[in-house]
């Protein structure tokens, strides 16, 4: 089953996210709806600082190079979408289970 916040596209697949700065500790969680992945970063929404560790960690958590994703959608947002590539929709929801 495909979960909401996974969108298969042609160049990759989006990720519908709502990132929250300033938190105590960085971490990633599906929302109990499954409608998004929420994705904390101590970063303050500053100068770009909280998407570039948004980024770091999803990367990470993937296991992928920061080159593979990119913010599409919200950039000044809470609420964005980012485009994973070199990764199959089924590959991310594998690991994304591990969360």
């Amino acid at each position: 089953m495909t979960q909401e916040y996974l969108v298969s596209a042609s160049n990759g697949v989006r990720v519908k996210i709502v990132v929250k700065p300033n938190s105590k500790q960085s971490g990633i969680k599906i929302d109990t709806e499954e409608k998004y992945l929420q994705i904390s970063v101590k970063s303050p929404p500053d100068k770009g600082k909280a998407n570039k560790e948004l980024l770091k960690l999803l990367a990470k958590q993937l296991e992928l190079s920061q080159t593979n994703l990119t913010i599409i959608a919200g950039q000044t947002s809470r609420d964005k979408i980012v485009l994973v590539t070199n990764i199959t929709l089924e590959d991310i929801q594998k690991k994304i289970e591990k969360f």
